[in-house]
């Protein structure tokens, strides 16, 4: 959140008062470290790809799901996308220069197994949510807990 957070920031020196943002993560999975630059990726492409009108809405949740995972999404009410570019984002033509889809799926894969990763709802005129299942304990909290940091 903190990389989401500046990047808001310096968005909104350029939009000023023309995006709104609300936040609403559960406090009991805020210390729950996750690699870098998974969320960031899906804001940035709200700015790039979803906004078409005056302002536009952006809503990030996190919540603990039953078990030992966690749900984040970055949602908008932006213009949405077709199912056909739905299709080619998760296609195995990864876009370069950039993190994309493709490429923040397959570093949470690498981290944390094929269990957890990205799914992706939208409709076109109406906006997009992006759902992001990671693990609850990880490697770095259980490393915390042998140390004796929480």
């Amino acid at each position: 959140m903190e990389q989401v957070k500046a990047y808001l920031d310096i968005q909104r020196v350029k939009y000023a008062d023309t995006f709104q943002v609300y936040v609403d993560i559960d406090p009991d999975i805020l210390r729950v470290p996750i690699i870098k630059l998974v969320l960031q990726p899906f804001v940035e492409n709200i700015f790039k790809h979803a906004w078409f009108g005056e302002s536009i809405a952006i809503r990030i949740t996190g919540r603990r799901l039953g078990g030992d995972r966690i749900e984040l999404k970055v949602i908008d009410n932006g213009i949405g996308m077709r199912p056909d570019t739905l299709k080619r984002m998760r296609s195995s033509e990864a876009r370069s220069g950039g993190y994309g889809l493709k490429n923040v799926e397959e570093r949470i894969k690498m981290r944390y197994g094929s269990d957890f990763g990205i799914r992706i709802g939208s409709y076109y005129g109406a906006g997009t949510t992006v759902e992001l299942i990671l693990p609850m304990d990880n490697a770095e909290i259980r490393e915390d807990k042998e140390r004796g940091d929480q």
